[in-house]
């Protein structure tokens, strides 16, 4: 499990602003549709610092037992494969003011026959994460739909590869990239 933390940390901001990056200068309403395009904000150039030192996740640990009432992430080193503590630049960016909503994601998975954003057990085991998969199932879709009373919930459970072409459909729609 080397390396798991970085990859889902990783994955975790791939969709992120894989999403965001594909919603660049939206805004509005497409007028055929009941789909609402996600509004952007613009993020300046500049360094950021990524990583912690030694003392920050230390305190990460001691929090995450206050939260918990557990150990799991200690027990599962969650925080000590983080990279070293290091400034970074970034180029500038649009990023959306909110997360995608499952409604936002439904239309895409309505309209492109896409899967619906979902987990298996064992994949869910492998994140080694503090919540059981049992828990996951009031957000998983069902035949093809979000929850009810969650369509303005963000969409949970998708991969960088659902991000990436929820990105390229979005694009396509509206023409913006």
């Amino acid at each position: 499990m080397k390396g798991t933390i970085p990859r889902i940390t990783s994955l975790l901001m791939a969709i992120l602003l894989g999403v965001a990056c594909a919603a660049t200068s939206l805004h509005g309403t497409l007028a055929n549709q009941k789909f609402s395009v996600p509004e952007t904000v613009a993020i300046t150039a500049g360094p950021f610092i990524a990583g912690s030192d030694a003392a920050e996740r230390e305190a990460a640990y001691v929090l995450d037992e206050a939260a918990y009432g557990h150990n799991r992430t200690r027990k599962f080193g969650w925080y000590d494969r983080e990279r070293k503590r290091a400034s970074h630049d970034s180029p500038a960016f649009e990023i959306t003011r909110t997360p995608i909503t499952n409604s936002q994601y439904a239309a895409f998975v309505a309209e492109t026959g896409h899967p619906a954003p979902d987990v298996d057990e064992a994949t869910w085991k492998g994140y080694r994460l503090i919540h059981p998969f049992a828990r996951t199932r009031r957000h998983a879709w069902r035949d093809g739909a979000p929850p009810d009373g969650r369509a303005a919930h963000p969409v949970v459970m998708v991969s960088h590869a659902d991000a990436t072409a929820y990105g390229a459909w979005l694009s396509a729609k509206t023409g913006q990239t």
